[in-house]
């Protein structure tokens, strides 16, 4: 098939992220590519054109008459083809910079901590079906019992239970009122469910009072743990521990602070959460989270829908991820926007090279008989060297300035998908001036060295 044809298009799936809008059904459509090539093939015949019927009507006269030099039609030629090398420059510098910063912004990304274990984990759902499941307590005994025939398992290092996982878009809120405290505003957090065994397993750091355990039972006094975030929100300069909290009519108690884990990974602050025990909230549908004994956690999905199956032989598996697949896929969307850019600032760069180094080729050719002159009166070989190539720098300079103003402008735009560094970050549009800098200076070199070859005698020549 044509989509089979083109190779392009199984790496460009492969750039995509995962949740790109209909992503398996990206196809080439043969009526868009046809519109597409005779686009193509219409710009060519135009812009061809368009220097053909110049030549073909311009006046010979002033030409010979000025000695092989055009002035005037020439003049005007050399101005335009300045304007678009500038214009390309300047496009080229925006796009830089705007790559430059994607890409600090996503070292800063992927540098910064996730607050909680990718390596070594594993995840599965496991949903119960209400028709056999009725009652809480059929949840709650049931999940109680799979933990236990996992944690059981040779190749399993910890296992626990959670109603989601980190950086998969989960933002179910509640509000809560503060016993014993009035507040200014109406207190909410995003609220979690877990079982014993959950934060020690994803590695989300205990940072004061203790984590849940098998006694938050049903019967038992009812408890919450708390993120630093909501801690901090709520309780300022004072610890939250031993705090009572009335979330959905029940008085809890926080009996734990965890560390902050963001909703995304690029989100500027951490948003209050709360988590209960599920003994004393069962939920139907529950994560399985398991952290092997080594690297591979892949290993011990087999052992975990045994342990599932010797419970209930009806039940599968959903929503299997390791977590660094989760922090790859929360990523995604920010790797394929400076994959894109840095694609497009590449393609940019090239057409500006190739346009500064087109025009001061054909300066040169034009200009023949003035630089020959110029050594036939005495001018070294630097002399004409940095005169071509100032020529091109100028041409250089102007477009950097235009496009790093233009970049400045429209800062704004980018701000939403950048993380720990300023649309107007110095450093990036330094290394952008610099690179831009250096490029054009390499297209202009050839061309400027062409000119110091120049010779008087063909300079006389063309008299």
């Amino acid at each position: 098939s044509l989509h089979d044809a083109l190779p392009i298009l199984h790496l460009l799936v492969t750039v995509l992220p995962q949740d790109f809008p209909r992503l398996h059904n990206v196809r080439v459509d043969p009526l868009v590519l046809s519109f597409a090539a005779a686009l193509a093939g219409l710009s060519v015949v135009l812009f061809g054109l368009l220097p053909a019927w110049h030549e073909a009507t311009d006046d010979a006269h002033p030409m010979l008459h000025e000695g092989g030099t055009r002035t005037g039609a020439g003049s005007r030629t050399m101005r335009w083809r300045s304007v678009l090398v500038v214009s390309e420059i300047a496009l080229a510098s925006m796009l830089l910079v705007g790559a430059g910063l994607l890409a600090r912004s996503f070292i800063n990304l992927q540098s910064a901590p996730a607050g909680f274990r990718t390596a070594g984990v594993v995840s599965a759902l496991v949903s119960l079906p209400e028709a056999r499941y009725a009652k809480p307590e059929d949840s709650e005994r049931f999940f109680r019992a799979l933990l236990s025939e996992v944690r059981r398992l040779p190749r399993v290092a910890s296992a626990g239970l959670g109603t989601d996982l980190p950086w998969t878009g989960y933002d179910e809120n509640t509000g809560f009122d503060i016993v014993g405290r009035p507040t200014p505003e109406e207190p909410s957090a995003r609220f979690h469910v877990a079982a014993p065994g959950y934060f020690e397993t994803l590695g989300i750091p205990l940072e004061s009072g203790r984590l849940f355990t098998e006694g938050d039972a049903s019967d038992a006094p009812k408890v919450l743990i708390v993120n630093t975030a909501l801690a901090a929100r709520y309780f300022p300069g004072e610890s939250a521990l031993n705090r009572v909290l009335d979330v959905f009519g029940d008085k809890r108690t926080i009996v734990g602070v965890v560390g902050d884990v963001k909703d995304s990974p690029a989100d500027a602050a951490t948003v209050p959460a709360l988590w209960w025990p599920h003994a004393q909230m069962p939920f139907p549908g529950m994560t399985v989270v398991v952290r092997a004994v080594d690297a591979d956690a892949t290993g011990v999905l087999g052992d975990i829908r045994r342990a599932v199956q010797r419970l209930d032989p009806d039940l599968p598996l959903a929503e299997v991820h390791t977590l660094e697949d989760i922090a790859v896929a929360a990523n995604a969307q920010r790797r394929f926007v400076l994959a894109l850019t840095g694609l497009f600032a590449a393609a940019a760069l090239l057409l500006a090279a190739v346009g500064a180094y087109g025009v001061l080729a054909w300066t040169v050719r034009q200009r023949t008989r003035e630089l020959g002159i110029r050594v036939a009166l005495g001018a070294d070989r630097r002399s004409v060297l940095l005169l071509v190539l100032g020529q091109g720098l100028r041409l250089a300079a102007l477009g950097l300035t235009i496009g790093c103003v233009a970049a400045l402008a429209s800062g704004g735009i980018l701000r939403a998908l950048l993380f720990g560094v300023s649309p107007r970050d110095a450093g990036t549009f330094g290394a952008a001036a610099v690179t831009m800098l250096l490029i054009s200076a390499l297209a202009a070199f050839f061309p400027a060295l062409s000119a110091t070859r120049a010779r008087p005698a063909d300079a006389l020549r063309l008299e």
